[in-house]
């Protein structure tokens, strides 16, 4: 009977219960960026602070898609990928994606955030692509 270390079960609760609280920040923090720097664009500096229920919202609305996608994504297609790297890649997809919907779609709220799951899914896409686990890199024919 192998022997387990009291570290060895925490660890997976531990991975379990913060990798939704992780989403749920990094989507709220990158929706109200997104929204800043969206009314920087539009109105200039200075230009934008008479909608603080606009940040509030987006802020709700990136928090709850970010503790649901966050987890989904780095679960299932990233396992391979360090947190910290699916942060920061889909984060600026995300970022990206948001202000590209918004100015497509006339400023409407609806294509900003969905060029924000766009630009998401987008972000973790070229991660899967260009971070292949280590064992397809084992699985890969030889050149001998």
């Amino acid at each position: 009977m192998a022997m387990t270390f009291p570290g060895e079960q925490v660890r997976p609760t531990f991975r379990l219960i913060a990798t939704p609280l992780v989403g749920a920040f990094a989507g709220a923090v990158f929706g109200v960026a997104s929204l800043a720097m969206l009314g920087l664009l539009v109105d200039g500096p200075g230009g934008f602070p008479y909608v603080w229920d606009a940040f509030a919202l987006v802020g709700v609305a990136g928090c709850t898609l970010g503790a649901i996608a966050f987890p989904v994504v780095s679960w299932g297609m990233l396992r391979h990928v360090p947190l910290s790297r699916v942060i920061a890649e889909t984060g600026v997809g995300t970022l990206l994606g948001a202000i590209a919907g918004s100015f497509a779609s006339g400023l409407n709220p609806l294509g900003g955030l969905f060029g924000a799951l766009l630009g998401f899914g987008a972000g973790a896409a070229q991660l899967r692509f260009r971070r292949r686990p280590a064992t397809a890199l084992l699985r890969s024919p030889s050149a001998v």
